[in-house]
């Protein structure tokens, strides 16, 4: 369950633009019920669902692309002199939660660490 300060505003951003409600009135123009129950049903789309699940910033649409995209390339890559001895296969395209994943890996790096690995290089 979503926390009521975990994400103040996005929640605000999108009771305003989905329902045309500003966060402030809770409690005065309507009740906290009405607001959980607005809250459980924003659309895929909201600022809401794309921070408690980052895929869902693609669209049935987008993952159908993205799915029809990897095959191709897979296909093509089938006619390859690559594919005749299994290497350098196709990645498919990377979730907002992939990337996300990636990036938040690349943020634990130890940077005094790579620089004195690119250090020794020169």
């Amino acid at each position: 369950m979503l926390a009521e300060d975990e994400c103040p505003d996005e929640m605000r951003a999108d009771f305003q633009q989905y329902y045309g409600l500003n966060l402030d009135g809770m409690g005065r123009d309507y009740t906290h019920a009405h607001a959980a129950v607005l809250l459980s049903q924003l659309p895929r789309e909201s600022r809401v669902s794309r921070y408690i699940d980052p895929d869902a910033a693609w669209s049935e649409d987008t993952v159908l692309l993205a799915s029809i995209d990897y095959s191709l390339r897979w296909i093509a890559w089938t006619k390859t002199k690559d594919a005749k001895h299994d290497r350098n296969h196709p990645e498919p395209v990377k979730t907002p939660s992939e990337r996300n994943a990636a990036r938040e890996r690349g943020a634990h790096v130890d940077l005094e660490l790579v620089r004195s690995v690119l250090g020794e290089m020169r």
